[in-house]
């Protein structure tokens, strides 16, 4: 290869780091925004959803706070940027103190001193996806009960790490919340609920999928407190029979408001349930009753008919 060849095949690298670099840098500054954005992203929707987030780098994050392009922004994704790390959380807490919504998702290399630092400095935060972050201990996680008292969606899902001091210190604080999603936190327990329904008397949506240490005794702590409920998710493949008749009894009498239910793989739920649950929630819309092998015709008829048998 010739120096000229060599020269001209250097440029064109670096124009296109440089190209990549912008269109990273363009990709952030477009998920750091001064605008509200839908919280849908809590339901499993994301919003700005691109192949970028997978390139963020905790640089580029560093370098766009430096520019001085935000002034007061109000929502951050950073879904699925397993390249940041606390570097970037840091520099994002200097500018951070009228963030209402923070998607974290997935970012695993967040730990717990990024988290608090941001946290701390974001105290009107509304909603938080914090899913598959394993990396921030369950002493940074608690924190949210002391900086965040205005969070009304939390989806802690998929945090293993976290312990029942964690679940507890997070739902005397966070008193507001309405939707909640807990599915695989599997230190989760009855106790902790019980702490939730004292706590939480505004909860409308809850997701407890595989959350194997919770029994019917857990979801009747929530049935007793929090009465507006609209959608409850328990379905689990592990200790199937710790949730059986009794939760959908609990339910059909203090959540007349309910809309879905999904109770799959909870094999202890019989027809009997079914009647108690369809007399008592008239607004029920939805009804998941995969792998409930003790559900007869008979229970299938309770649904359709929305009336006990």
């Amino acid at each position: 290869m010739s120096d000229v060849t060599a020269i001209s095949l250097h440029n064109l690298i670096q124009r296109k780091r440089a190209s990549i670099y912008d269109k990273k840098l363009t990709f952030f500054e477009n998920n750091f925004s001064h605008q509200s954005i839908p919280s849908n992203v809590l339901q499993g929707e994301e919003w700005y959803s691109s192949a970028w987030t997978l390139l963020l780098t905790d640089d580029v994050i560093v370098t766009a706070i430096k520019g001085n392009t935000f002034k007061s922004p109000v929502s951050l994704n950073l879904s699925g940027a397993v390249a940041i790390t606390d570097a970037a959380l840091l520099s994002i807490a200097n500018v951070s103190g009228k963030l209402k919504l923070i998607n974290l998702k997935n970012a695993s290399r967040i730990s717990e001193r990024g988290f608090l630092t941001l946290i701390s400095c974001s105290r009107v935060i509304e909603c938080l996806n914090v899913s598959g972050c394993t990396g921030i201990a369950g002493s940074g996680m608690a924190a949210l009960g002391k900086y965040s008292p205005s969070l009304n969606e939390l989806d802690i899902s998929r945090c293993s790490q976290l312990t029942p001091w964690t679940f507890t210190t997070i739902f005397k604080g966070c008193r507001n919340l309405r939707s909640l999603d807990c599915s695989y936190c599997y230190l989760l327990t009855d106790n902790e609920l019980r702490v939730l329904g004292d706590s939480c008397n505004q909860l409308e949506s809850i997701s407890l999928k595989e959350c194997r240490e919770i029994s019917d005794m857990g979801i009747t702590y929530i049935t007793y407190g929090c009465k507006a409920l609209r959608s409850i998710n328990l379905s689990r493949s592990a200790l199937t029979a710790k949730i059986s008749d009794i939760s959908l009894l609990s339910l059909s009498e203090n959540c007349r408001d309910l809309v879905s239910v999904c109770v799959s793989g909870c094999d202890s739920i019989t027809d009997i349930g079914l009647a108690w649950l369809t007399s008592g929630c008239k607004k029920l819309q939805v009804i998941n009753i995969n792998n409930c092998n003790k559900v007869t015709n008979k229970g299938i008829r309770c649904i359709g008919e929305g009336k006990s048998t």
